[in-house]
């Protein structure tokens, strides 16, 4: 060592380094050399502590990068914290807790214990491993202290608790009973992944906060679903009425039976065989003999003893009936709904189902003739949300005209289709509506910029099945939901909601698809230029096959092709840019190129088309020309 020392100390001398101290290594004494030689190694160990600490604190932040999952929900990703710090602290249990700012407390949301293996955690109350008794149990809400440290040693009675507020406190670890010492080392590593996992759980609460809305928006869109379509549909309010009223009366089954210019159907039938139905359906004279049984009163009862119990024909006598009860419905027509008994005990029972009947004959009137009142207010409700969607377009000059833009051309796609006048309606509504669901989820992601979160796309999603159930509880046209249900969907069975491949997609739904994609290179934002006329006609043929339906996008491209040959157009644009782009009159009226006949709007000085989000140099009604102009 004395040796090593003094090597060393003669390479300093010579390069200058001792010079003007006046040592010389005669002088110098085994002790000093070893003091030195000490010092170095002392000096070296602790640069390998402080790398290996850089080390070890960079793996633990790249595993809580790579740990942090926002899509596997809450509950998963708070087992995953739990472990991570009961690989830094061993103690029998690990809480933790949220912050609820409505308040003012956290609130346990889980809690894991020690397994045998160090750093192992596993669920509380699952019954699946054994742990050892439990010495604490957490408490439930824990009221916040708004000058808490960070990391702190604290109490729940007598059990010493090793508390870690996470990030900026929205998120709170409790681990104990800590019997340990809160060394250095561990503060830091503590301190580390606090800072990380805040940020972490940031993100997650945000995510299960969007995730959570979302559920509601869509469990809420389809309960309304529901009974919208109970509240406008005949035969499912009558099947409704006909389920609760049997149950109440105790029924065996019943069956609504309308009479159609002297022919009787039966739409609705609970609790009947289907062979027993269509003997029934077929039989108009036992059809018209029940039917004569209200002439005299709403609803009648036939039980077994009365004479005209044993005028029914052997099969319905076959479903072991006791008794019957017919109940007039007036519609207009001589309907009526039609109940049976297995059984009718008592007077009790009977009077029940007298009581029953009654009340079903005061306001079955009232429901049908709502239902009629119903219908016609769907076209105002048809008005009503075409407002709306218009409404959100001229928010943003990017978007002003879309909608409008969406229903035109799928027109056109839809005639060039030859599909029936109806359904052409049907398409254009939907066309129109197609993003009507985004007023159910956020206008701030309808209106974002730049790309789309993971979470943020999942949500976006939604506005199909939203929008679908919006369409379906206003209007009651289950067709055009159907088109805004299924409009993003792909060829290749990789769209959304449900994956439907080519020929299960509806027809109006493809097209809405195609056209969807064509405005969306042809629109710029502010983040984004516009693809030109011709760019984004390539753009369809390369998504046909896989995304967008082949012959459609060759249909739409060769529309555009023939209205491009017209000898009328020679020196013009396709259309008037107003038109073309769809933009309200109280937007273009300032605009110098309006309704001018005799220039092109980008000849105009001074045209207005910044206004709603177009600039001449790249609007698809200008590069339409130019690319035109060049292949002629």
């Amino acid at each position: 060592m004395f040796r090593f020392a003094e090597s060393l100390l003669i390479q300093l001398q010579v390069k200058g380094l001792l010079a003007d101290t006046g040592f010389s290594v005669l002088t110098i004494s085994w002790t000093a050399a070893a003091a030195v030689l000490i010092g170095l190694l002392a000096w070296g160990i602790y640069q390998r502590r402080i790398a290996q600490r850089w080390r070890q604190a960079y793996e633990r932040a790249f595993r809580v990068v790579e740990m942090i999952k926002p899509e596997r929900g809450l509950e998963n990703n708070l087992d995953d914290i739990l472990e991570f710090f009961s690989q830094i602290v061993e103690a029998p249990v690990y809480a933790k807790y949220l912050y609820m700012p409505k308040n003012c407390c956290y609130v346990l949301k889980a809690v894991r214990h020690s397994t045998k293996d160090f750093g192992k955690v596993g669920p509380s109350y699952g019954g699946l491993a054994e742990y050892q008794k439990e010495e604490y149990r957490p408490p439930l809400s824990i009221e916040a202290d708004p000058v808490s440290e960070q990391i702190r040693i604290d109490s729940d009675g007598e059990v010493p608790l090793l508390t870690i507020l996470l990030g900026n406190a929205k998120g709170m670890i409790r681990i104990g009973p800590f019997k340990g010492k809160l060394t250095k080392p561990v503060r830091q590593a503590l301190e580390e992944m606090a800072g990380l996992f805040g940020h972490g759980l940031d993100t997650i609460i945000r995510t299960e906060e969007m995730m959570e809305q979302g559920e509601i928006v869509v469990a809420s869109g389809r309960a309304m679903q529901q009974i919208g379509q109970i509240a406008r549909t005949r035969d499912l309010t009558l099947d409704y009425i006909i389920r609760l009223s049997f149950q109440t009366i105790h029924a065996s089954g019943g069956c609504y039976i309308e009479n159609k210019g002297g022919r009787h159907q039966i739409p609705v039938a609970v609790g009947l065989e289907r062979q027993i139905l269509e003997i029934l359906q077929a039989d108009g004279q036992t059809l018209g003999w029940l039917e004569s049984l209200f002439y005299e009163k709403d609803y009648k009862l036939l039980k077994r003893g009365d004479p005209e119990f044993y005028q029914m024909p052997p099969y319905m006598a076959g479903i072991g009936m006791e008794a019957l009860a017919v109940l007039q419905v007036d519609t207009g027509s001589r309907d009526f709904l039609l109940f049976w008994f297995e059984r009718l005990s008592g007077e009790e029972e009977e009077m029940t189902a007298l009581g029953t009947m009654r009340l079903i004959h005061e306001n079955i009137q009232n429901i049908i003739s709502q239902q009629l009142s119903l219908r016609q207010l769907s076209a105002a409700y048809s008005g009503i949300l075409s407002g709306l969607v218009q409404l959100m377009d001229n928010l943003s000059p990017y978007t002003i005209g879309y909608s409008e833009m969406m229903s035109r051309y799928s027109i056109i796609i839809a005639k060039e289709m030859g599909l029936p006048e109806k359904e052409i309606r049907d398409v254009a509504l939907a066309a129109y509506l197609s993003n009507i669901g985004m007023f159910g989820i956020s206008a701030d992601l309808y209106q974002k910029e730049g790309k789309f979160t993971e979470r943020e796309f999942a949500m976006m999603k939604l506005h199909t099945e939203v929008g679908a159930s919006i369409v379906r509880t206003t209007i009651g046209n289950e067709n055009v939901a159907e088109l805004i249900l299924y409009h993003h969907e792909r060829m290749d069975g990789n769209g959304y909601p449900v994956g439907l491949k080519r020929s299960e997609i509806p027809a109006g739904s493809r097209i809405i698809a195609v056209v969807q994609t064509f405005l969306a290179k042809i629109n710029g934002r502010p983040y984004r230029e516009p693809l030109p006329f011709h760019r984004a006609l390539q753009t369809l043929r390369a998504a046909a096959g896989a995304q967008l339906d082949f012959e459609i996008v060759e249909l739409f491209i060769g529309w555009f092709d023939r209205k491009q040959k017209s000898p009328q157009l020679k020196g013009r644009s396709l259309g008037a840019c107003w038109e073309m782009c769809c933009v309200p009159k109280n937007v273009c009226e300032q605009c110098p190129a309006y309704l001018r006949t005799d220039v092109n709007c980008w000849e105009a000085e001074g045209n207005n088309c910044r206004a709603h989000g177009k600039a001449c140099e790249t609007c698809f009604v200008r590069t339409e020309y130019v690319y035109r102009s060049e292949r002629t």
